[in-house]
C-alpha cells in the first residue's frame, strides 16, 4: 500500500477513518442506547433484550475473526463500502419487526455486517501512514467512537422524548448510507484502491508470510485476549446497563437514565488521551493495561460500599471505570496490532483481539442483566472487583513475555 507523505492527503483519510468509525458506533449502540425503552414500550422482554444484544456482539466477534482474515487479503476500501451499506439495511429494517425471534436475527446480521469496520481500517492506516502520523490517528478515531457514543445516547434521548425508539434506527440507518457514498468517492480519488489492490498482488507473489512462535501465540496473545475479553465485559457492561440500573436504584426516569451515560464517554475521552502520553513514554501496551486495571480495582472497590447511596456517585466511579477500560481497549486493539503490519497481518491482529473484546461484551450484555435481577446491583459491583483482579493477573503472565516477542 502507498504510504502517504502528503499533510493534506494523510489529514483527509484521517477524517473518513474517523467518520466510519463514527458511524459504527452510531449503527451498532444504538440499540444498547434504546435498549431501555425498548423494554418499557412492551416491544421485547428484558430477558429477550439482552439476548439480542448478545447475539449482536456474539456475531460481531465471530464477524471480526473471518473479516480481519479477509481485510489481509482482498480490498479493505470496498470491504468497509459493504459493510457501511448492509449496516445501514439492518438498521432501516428493525422499526419494522414485531417478531422477538427477528430481532435477534436481525441484530445477530448487523453485528456481523459491522465486523467489516474495524480490522480493515486499523490495515489502512497502519500501511498508509507513517508510524507518528498512525499513533496520532489512533487517538483521533478512539474519540470519533467516543463521539459516536454521546451522540447516539444523546439522539436516544431525543427520539424517545419527542418521537419513539425506531426514529432512531432511521436516523442512523441515512447516516450510514450518505458515509458510504463519500467514502467510496474520496478514497477512490486519492487513488489508494488502486495503491492497495496492487500491494495485495505483490504480497502474494513474495509467497506465504512469517508466523510467529507458538510460545507467544500461548503465553503472550492468549493472555492479551483473555485481558481484552475481561476488559469487554466492564466498559460494555456499565455504558449497556447503567440505564437500567439508575432506574432500578435511584428511580431516575429513563430517558434522562439514558442521556445521563454521555458522561461515560467524556470520561473515557479523557483517558485516552491520557493513555497515548502513557504509550508515548512506555512503549507498552501490557504495562500500560496492568496500570489502568489497578485503578479500576480501586475505583470498583470504592464503588461497593457506595453504588447506593448516591447517583452521583454512582455515576462517577463507573465513569472512571469505563474510562480505564477504554483506554485499555486503545492500548491493545489499536496500538498492538500495529506491530504486526511488516508481516502483513496487521488486519487479522486487530479483528482477533476485537473479537475477544466482544465476546466480553456478549457475557455482559446478558450476564449482567442476568446477575443483576437474580442477585442484586451489590453482587454485580463486586463481579467488577474479580474481573479487575483476574485481569491484573493475566497482565503479569503477559508481561514475562514482552521481552521475549519479536513482533
Amino acid at each position: 500500500m502507498r504510504q502517504l507523505r502528503n499533510k493534506s492527503e494523510i489529514k483527509l483519510l484521517v477524517i473518513m477513518c474517523c467518520i466510519v468509525y463514527f458511524t459504527s458506533y452510531l449503527t451498532r449502540l444504538n440499540y444498547n442506547a434504546s435498549i431501555s425503552e425498548i423494554i418499557a414500550s412492551g416491544t421485547l422482554a428484558r430477558e429477550t433484550a439482552g439476548m439480542v444484544s448478545t447475539g449482536g456482539f456474539i456475531a460481531y466477534g465471530i464477524g471480526q475473526l473471518l473479516c480481519g482474515y479477509l481485510g489481509d487479503k482482498i480490498s479493505p476500501i470496498k470491504l468497509i463500502a459493504l459493510g457501511l451499506i448492509l449496516t445501514a439495511t439492518a438498521n432501516m429494517v428493525i422499526p419494522f419487526l414485531t417478531v422477538s425471534g427477528l430481532f435477534i436475527l436481525v441484530w445477530c446480521a448487523n453485528g456481523f455486517f459491522q465486523s467489516m469496520l474495524w480490522p480493515p481500517l486499523v490495515r489502512i492506516m497502519a500501511e498508509s501512514l507513517p508510524s507518528d502520523k498512525y499513533n496520532k490517528a489512533i487517538v483521533q478515531i478512539a474519540f470519533s467512537s467516543l463521539l459516536g457514543t454521546v451522540v447516539v445516547y444523546f439522539l436516544a434521548s431525543a427520539c424517545i422524548t419527542l418521537y419513539n425508539w425506531k426514529v432512531l434506527f432511521i436516523i442512523c440507518s441515512l447516516i450510514a448510507i450518505l458515509v458510504t457514498f463519500c467514502w467510496l468517492l474520496i478514497l477512490n480519488r486519492m487513488k489508494l484502491m488502486d495503491s492497495i489492490e496492487s500491494n495485495d498482488i505483490k504480497r502474494k507473489d513474495l509467497g506465504p508470510s512469517t508466523s510467529l512462535p507458538k510460545k507467544i501465540w500461548i503465553y503472550y496473545l492468549l493472555p492479551v485476549a483473555i485481558i481484552v475479553m475481561l476488559q469487554g465485559i466492564m466498559r460494555d457492561g456499565i455504558t449497556l446497563w447503567m440505564p437500567t440500573y439508575l432506574n432500578e436504584v435511584f428511580q431516575i426516569p429513563i430517558a434522562s437514565s439514558i442521556l445521563t451515560v454521555i458522561v461515560l464517554p467524556l470520561f473515557a475521552l479523557v483517558s485516552v488521551k491520557l493513555t497515548s502520553i502513557l504509550y508515548i513514554k512506555l512503549k507498552d501496551e501490557i504495562l500500560g493495561s496492568l496500570i489502568l486495571f489497578i485503578i479500576c480495582l480501586f475505583t470498583s472497590i470504592l464503588l461497593y460500599p457506595l453504588y447506593s447511596s448516591n447517583a452521583f456517585i454512582g455515576i462517577l466511579l463507573m465513569s472512571m471505570i469505563t474510562g480505564c477500560m477504554h483506554g485499555v481497549n486503545t492500548l491493545l486493539i489499536s496500538y498492538l496490532p500495529a506491530r504486526f503490519s511488516k508481516m502483513g497481518k496487521t488486519s487479522i491482529a486487530s479483528g482477533g483481539l476485537n473479537a475477544c473484546s466482544y465476546i466480553g461484551s456478549s457475557i455482559s450484555s446478558f450476564g449482567i442483566a442476568y446477575v443483576s435481577k437474580l442477585y442484586g446491583w451489590h453482587i454485580t459491583i463486586l463481579s467488577f472487583i474479580v474481573i479487575s483482579s483476574l485481569a491484573i493477573l493475566f497482565c503479569l503472565i503477559a508481561r514475562k513475555q514482552v521481552k521475549n516477542t519479536i513482533v
